[in-house]
């Protein structure tokens, strides 16, 4: 049983894994969590990254809006979520999240760049 007394041997064991390409354990690992705690929206984020190394863009498009869901006010679910969207040239679907993304952290110029690039992109 994952207690919250070890977070920070998970999240040490999940970069390692991650690190290490070794993207099966890193899954094990996140599940594990979210098995306990299925609102923790920074796993749901990792696992949406995990998901993108593997190229499995629907998964990991799903894991950041879960993220989002579980807290709108949490950043990188938002911004990850807008840059996936740019890789795959679904410009249109981008702005939301990326423009989320810069209400979060207006102070963030990386958001309101890619915001931008998304826009004039045609």
């Amino acid at each position: 049983m994952i207690t919250r007394i070890a977070p920070l041997l998970l999240t040490l064991a999940l970069l390692l894994v991650i690190d290490e390409k070794k993207y099966s354990e890193a899954l094990d690992l996140l599940f594990q969590i979210l098995n306990e705690d299925d609102k923790d929206y920074e796993i749901w984020t990792e696992l949406g990254t995990v998901y993108l190394m593997q190229k499995d863009f629907g998964k990991a498009e799903g894991a950041y809006q879960r993220a989002g869901e579980v807290n709108p006010s949490f950043f990188p679910s938002f911004f990850n979520l807008g840059r996936l969207r740019m890789a795959q040239k679904r410009f249109e679907a981008a702005i939301e999240p990326l423009n989320q993304s810069t209400k979060i952290k207006t102070r963030l110029c990386a958001g309101k760049l890619s915001f931008g690039r998304s826009l004039s992109a045609d």
